[in-house]
């Protein structure tokens, strides 16, 4: 408690008083008194918090570098006051506020990693509307985000799944880790920018806080892909290194290459995260958390349920031998994983996302600001230049993708020039040969008409004929008949 001194108690004079009186044999410093006590001058102190209380206190000269602390050790008030309820008040915040948690799974194609997601949320995050990046036809190394909310009990998380589809499937893979990096130091930077930028309360967190690296199961050592990758990132990110699909293994081949894993990460000098020990009054929380030193982790994961010869219902796999079961820790280490990763450290991870990885990102890129030249500016000024230089190179990229893009839309252009040029000259053949297919046609008509003029012409004729036959005929009839008339006459 301050007195009109100006001077403030805090931890270390509160800890230096304690060790104080410990060392001096006294329960009480006499600057320590219970109300109604007389203090060192003789005057009784009615306030009950010390000398601080004592308005007669004279103030120290000025220019002094020494100052009179009054300190008390516990108060302890006489009736209920509410502060006990900043727990509840915090619990509550957080809780209506919510949780971010971005979680990447590096790992090559077929270890496990999108059954191990759904097994860790319990729910079809991956399904057959979204399959896992193993089942997509088109596999590229580019970097992929899903991100959902999971509600547990009033508690909202907001998730950030982050996965490389065509990780460690090409012959030379010596560029695998290029996405990966240049991902996780995008996060970092995004999230600098938003701490010296003026709108602070918009503050999106999207830096990876764990990374879960699924090895293959080899049975044999780590791969020079695998411990590579993990030396690199280790150094931005929590890494959490995982056996994938180590039901493949048996028990004892599981705990040799466990054991082989360990030493060859000691031997590259990977630096994994390493759960710290967490108190928890959950009494399978504690177990776990006493088996927080198993790694890496061997786990087998699953979300089919199925039923074992007892006729219990379990998550896991069947197989011809038997049945793995998920959350039996005897046959999979998953459970382990996801109450260490999820129940018990996830603040953990954030915390130390936050203070280890992006403060080493931040002193960094900080440091590169302040070997500028000048030197007697100030760090923001320096920062905006860089700002601007890295401006000037955004713009250049820009600029270089525009003209390839340019360069993209005339070939474009002259491939569609050549096609119209094909189709004209098609359309021009298609046209000759119905022109040749018409004059034909009209010269068949004309010779159609001619044959059909000749023939009205032939029958008019043969008709005039025949009319003059039957006149003819009829000329005659009446000569006989006049003939045969005299005759009878």
């Amino acid at each position: 408690m301050s007195s009109d001194t100006g001077d403030r108690s805090g931890p270390t004079a509160l800890s230096a008083s304690r060790n104080q009186s410990s060392q001096s044999g006294v329960k009480l410093s006499q600057t320590q008194q219970r109300p109604g006590k007389t203090t060192e001058s003789g005057d009784q102190n009615p306030s009950g918090y010390g000398l601080s209380g004592d308005r007669r206190t004279s103030k120290p000269e000025l220019g002094s570098s020494t100052g009179r602390k009054f300190n008390r050790s516990v108060v302890h008030p006489n009736g209920y006051v509410g502060f006990s309820d900043l727990p509840n008040q915090i619990y509550r915040k957080a809780a209506r506020k919510g949780f971010s948690f971005n979680l990447m799974v590096v790992g090559e194609s077929g270890v496990g990693k999108s059954t191990l997601i759904n097994s860790l949320f319990l729910s079809n995050i991956y399904n057959q509307e979204y399959p896992g990046p193993s089942r997509r036809a088109g596999k590229t190394t580019k970097v992929e985000e899903m991100r959902f909310s999971v509600k547990e009990k009033g508690v909202t998380l907001r998730m950030t799944v982050i996965d490389t589809p065509g990780f460690g499937d090409r012959i030379d893979n010596n560029a695998s880790i290029k996405p990966i990096l240049d991902y996780i130091e995008k996060k970092n930077e995004k999230y600098l920018n938003s701490e010296v930028s003026h709108q602070r309360t918009r503050m999106t967190d999207e830096r990876v806080h764990c990374c879960l690296y699924v090895v293959p199961p080899t049975g044999h050592c780590l791969r020079a892909l695998d411990a590579h990758v993990m030396r690199t990132i280790n150094k931005r990110v929590n890494v959490i290194a995982v056996i994938g699909k180590s039901d493949t293994l048996t028990a004892e081949e599981c705990e040799r290459f466990r054991t082989q894993l360990d030493k060859d990460i000691r031997e590259n000098g990977i630096n994994l995260y390493t759960f710290p020990d967490v108190p928890t009054e959950d009494p399978v929380a504690r177990r776990h958390n006493e088996m927080r030193n198993r790694t890496p982790f061997a786990v087998a994961s699953g979300t089919s349920v199925i039923d074992t010869v007892n006729g219990h219902p379990v998550k896991g796999r069947r197989y011809p031998w038997g049945v793995v079961e998920v959350d039996n820790i005897d046959h999979s280490d998953f459970l382990v994983l996801r109450d260490l990763l999820i129940r018990t450290h996830l603040l953990d991870l954030i915390e130390r996302t936050a203070v280890t990885h992006y403060e080493s990102y931040r002193k960094d890129s900080l440091a590169k600001v302040s070997d500028s030249k000048s030197t007697e500016r100030s760090p923001m000024n320096q920062f905006a230049d860089v700002k601007a230089e890295h401006q000037l190179k955004m713009k250049k990229m820009e600029s270089d993708m525009e003209q390839v893009f340019i360069s993209k839309v005339r070939e474009k252009t002259g491939k569609l020039r050549e096609s119209e040029v094909e189709l004209e000259r098609k359309t021009q053949v298609v046209r000759k040969s119905l022109d040749d297919d018409v004059k034909q046609y009209e010269n068949k008509l004309r010779s159609f008409e001619k044959e059909k003029l000749e023939w009205e012409n032939s029958e008019q004729a043969l008709e005039e004929a025949n009319k003059r036959d039957i006149l003819d005929s009829s000329g005659n009839l009446n000569r006989k008949k006049s003939t045969l008339g005299k005759l009878f006459q």
